[in-house]
C-alpha cells in the first residue's frame, strides 16, 4: 500500500489484458472495468494493491451498456441484447431488444 491512500501507482493499470473505462471504488480500494481476454469480454473486478480478481463473462450477444459502483461493495451495471425472433413462432420475423 503507498503512503497516501490519495496516490494510485500507475504500474497496477499496466497489466496484460486490454481494458477500458476503468473505475475506482469510492474507497479507492478496488476498481472495475471492461477487459478483453482471449477475445471474450469481462466485466473485472481487482483490489488496487493486490492480485485478487474476480471476473464475470459477458456473453457475445450481451452488449454491456454502463457499470458504475453503488458504494465500495456494489457494482451496477445495465446490458442490453438483440435476440432473433424469426425462430419464435410461426409467422413471426424480426428482432427485438431487451433492456
Amino acid at each position: 500500500m503507498p503512503q497516501s491512500a490519495d496516490i494510485i501507482e500507475t504500474k497496477i493499470f499496466a497489466k496484460p489484458g486490454h481494458f477500458g473505462n476503468p473505475k475506482i471504488s469510492p474507497d479507492g480500494e478496488r476498481v472495475v472495468y471492461r477487459q478483453q481476454l482471449g477475445g471474450k469480454s469481462y466485466l473485472t473486478v481487482a483490489v488496487l494493491y493486490g492480485d485478487a480478481k474476480k471476473r464475470i463473462a459477458i456473453p457475445e450477444n450481451v452488449d454491456l451498456r454502463w457499470y458504475r459502483w453503488a458504494g465500495n461493495n456494489k457494482i451496477l451495471f445495465g446490458v442490453s441484447a438483440v435476440v432473433d425472433t424469426s425462430r419464435a413462432s410461426a409467422g413471426t420475423r424480426g428482432c427485438m431488444s431487451r433492456m
